[in-house]
């Protein structure tokens, strides 16, 4: 077990923040939720901190109560930074009967927490310290109150010395000296000192974590509201209303902890024929059109289409990809709701035996079909328009490069013949400059007087 003892300074640290910033906040990140409660959420955020956790603790205002905490929760980190109190099993020892930020803040239930308003109470209202492993005493100086000093003393001298461990958490200089006094004395060594910085993330540090709760926050607010939608979208379109006399209409929903995690919304099975035997008799089923909704742990959800189906007859495709990695916050939008609807009815209309597609919902099929990925056999594939488009670029680039390559060739062919006449010239010039020496070389030797010449005051004289 991992006990936090809280003193008054851990309370008193959690009060410089402006309540009236929360209605601003839930507007902005939950802006459904926020126009139910308008007027709520504006009385809320006129309230001072302590009044502020008191009417929330007490719930009388009739908002749901884990949508509002979590949202406080949400926003209070982002404006303010909390303690980060990782352990499941734990217990919180203090010394006030106001502890509604625990609850509130960091969904501390009653059951967790001790309050021990006098040093008489400790023995009677602790539980045994044997399986008190990890303690940490948070922001308190037993200068100032001795019943803290009381609480770790009998915890250090019950507790189990071997794996036994303190941790002192106080920005005061000097603050833990008396606590490691005690714990000396007790002979507990095993025992560190921390600032509120090493144990309070900042809102910087939580941004990452409130982004992935507030797609968790609103993937909950959709699936809340999908039963009254959906049906309504049922009930008033004829075309849906048809296949009511034949299969029922539901949305299903499972969740994991406190957060949603799939929906399904989609008709049911139905009985379109029976063989009766002897021994008694088989039907066969038709499952109608369904749409699926799945968030990941990152937040995002996936949106898959699953047409109406026998165990004889099936579309081409196990399943339509609708959207992939996307944010849940689209799903609020009614226009991304109707849109949704629309691909459910036409999918079911194209899919069923009995299914009467008009054109406009064949198209619907059509470009469904065409422009998003689908699964088929149990592997992802892309759209078609995506696998036409790349085969198109393939043979426009085969085709391409092949033209490239055999200009080229020709090119170098073209280069190949120039080069052959340049060299046939060298050699015809080469042919003619020997032969014209030749001449010379036999002028020369039937008239040497040619070559011995001298010139004397510019008059040619033959020796």
């Amino acid at each position: 077990m991992t006990t936090y003892v809280l003193g008054k300074e851990f309370f008193e640290c959690h009060k410089d923040i402006e309540v009236s910033t929360f209605a601003l906040w839930v507007e902005k990140h939950h802006a459904q939720w926020y126009r139910i409660n308008k007027e709520t959420i504006k009385t809320l955020s006129k309230l001072q901190w302590e009044e502020f956790l008191n009417y929330v603790d007490k719930n009388e205002w009739g908002i749901e109560e884990r949508k509002l905490k979590a949202y406080i929760r949400n926003w209070y980190i982002e404006k303010h930074g909390v303690f980060s109190f990782s352990s499941s099993h734990r217990l919180f020892v203090v010394n006030t009967s106001k502890f509604q930020l625990l609850k509130v803040l960091y969904d501390v239930t009653e059951e967790e927490v001790v309050n021990i308003s006098n040093v008489d109470e400790i023995e009677k209202k602790l539980p045994c310290p044997k399986s008190y492993y990890c303690n940490w005493l948070i922001e308190f100086d037993t200068n100032h109150s001795i019943i803290y000093g009381g609480i770790v003393k009998y915890i250090a001298h019950n507790g189990n010395k071997s794996v036994i461990n303190f941790k002192i958490v106080n920005d005061k200089e000097d603050g833990g000296k008396n606590i490691k006094n005690i714990l000396n004395a007790e002979g507990i060594h095993n025992c560190q000192e921390l600032k509120t910085s090493n144990i309070m993330s900042s809102p910087r540090d939580e941004a990452i974590i409130i982004k992935r709760f507030l797609k968790y926050d609103w993937f909950d607010d959709f699936v809340e509201g999908s039963e009254q939608y959906f049906r309504e979208q049922s009930n008033k379109n004829p075309k849906s209303q048809r296949f009511e006399n034949y299969y029922s209409f539901n949305v299903w929903s499972q969740r994991y902890g406190s957060h949603y995690t799939h929906i399904q919304i989609g008709w049911g099975n139905r009985a379109i024929d029976a063989n009766h035997t002897s021994t008694g008799f088989t039907t066969k089923v038709e499952s109608g059109a369904i749409l699926t909704i799945s968030r990941m742990e990152t937040g995002y959800i996936s949106i898959f289409l699953y047409g109406a189906k026998t165990d004889t007859r099936r579309p081409i495709e196990d399943a339509i990809v609708l959207k992939s990695c996307i944010s849940p916050k689209k799903l609020l939008k009614s226009s991304f709701k109707q849109e949704l609807w629309n691909n459910l009815l036409a999918y079911m209309e194209c899919t069923s035996l009995d299914g009467n597609p008009n054109k406009c919902q064949s198209i619907r099929v059509f470009k469904l079909r065409l422009l998003k990925s689908m699964v088929v056999d149990g592997k992802n594939m892309s759209s078609q328009f995506s696998r036409g488009l790349q085969k198109t670029i393939f043979y426009v680039l085969n085709i391409g490069l092949s033209g490239c390559l055999l200009f080229g060739i020709q090119r170098a062919c073209d280069s190949s013949s120039n080069l052959d006449n340049i060299t046939n010239r060298i050699d015809s010039l080469r042919y003619d400059i020997h032969e014209n020496t030749k001449t010379l070389q036999n002028a020369c030797k039937r008239d040497t007087s040619l070559i011995k010449i001298r010139t004397k005051n510019n008059i040619i004289i033959k020796e």
